[in-house]
């Protein structure tokens, strides 16, 4: 949810409640998830980190209850303000999206350069304060949190006057980079059904193929185990 949704949330309710001229006691927290397409159930049952906003300590204990299975694992549980709780969220999810779209312009001055990008990509992943993951080049990222919560966040910081160049995703050159590289090609849009523990190419894969089968080329997805899947 957007930054602020857990105070409106609030309001709402302590508007209804005065409405109907009732006291009720009640608190309102936060606490995103960071679940991976295809793999949901084990970051569920063995999370990196777990982290919850609350307001007060009674808010607290509660949740403290709640994820005592966790912590009996040394699971780390996060506590923190609501707003922190929700920021969290979409600051994680716009920095693997900036790793990915950062590595894609790395691509593409190496391609000028004449250098490796997959020499590159190893030789800053291999420093361990930079790691490895989130650093293949590619189409761009897809899925089905990355570019609604780049986008939420960039709207956000907008809003408070902030501009955030990097979350813009310059989808006309993208387009122009595929139709250069593909004119007068069979495309094949292959694996595009949803694969365990990976971030199901399909949502991304489908809005590629409808910008580009109105033009040069013909489309044929293709996975024979999961063709009745297929788009």
């Amino acid at each position: 949810v957007p930054v602020g949704t857990a105070k409106k949330v609030k309001a709402v309710i302590e508007e209804e409640l005065t409405k109907r001229d009732e006291q009720i006691d009640f608190e309102v927290a936060s606490n995103p998830e960071f679940l991976k397409e295809g793999a949901a159930i084990k970051d569920f049952m063995s999370p990196d980190r777990v982290v919850v906003g609350v307001e007060s300590d009674r808010a607290k204990k509660v949740m403290e209850r709640l994820y005592r299975p966790f912590q009996m694992n040394n699971y780390r549980l996060y506590f923190m303000d609501i707003p922190s709780a929700e920021m969290t969220k979409y600051a994680a999810n716009a920095m693997l999206a900036t790793r990915i779209s950062f590595m894609n312009d790395i691509a593409n001055l190496c391609d000028l350069v004449g250098a490796n990008v997959d020499m590159v990509r190893k030789g800053i992943g291999a420093d361990t304060r930079i790691g490895s993951k989130f650093l293949y080049p590619g189409c761009g990222y897809g899925g089905s949190c990355f570019p609604k919560d780049v986008k939420a966040l960039a709207r956000t910081a907008r809003e408070y006057g902030i501009n955030f160049q990097s979350f813009y995703i310059k989808k006309q050159q993208l387009s122009i980079h595929i139709s250069t590289i593909l004119v007068n090609m069979l495309f094949y849009a292959c694996f595009c059904c949803f694969k365990q523990n990976q971030v199901s190419p399909l949502i991304q894969s489908s809005r590629i193929i409808s910008n580009i089968k109105d033009s040069l080329f013909q489309t044929s997805p293709h996975r024979p185990e999961f063709l009745s899947n297929c788009i």
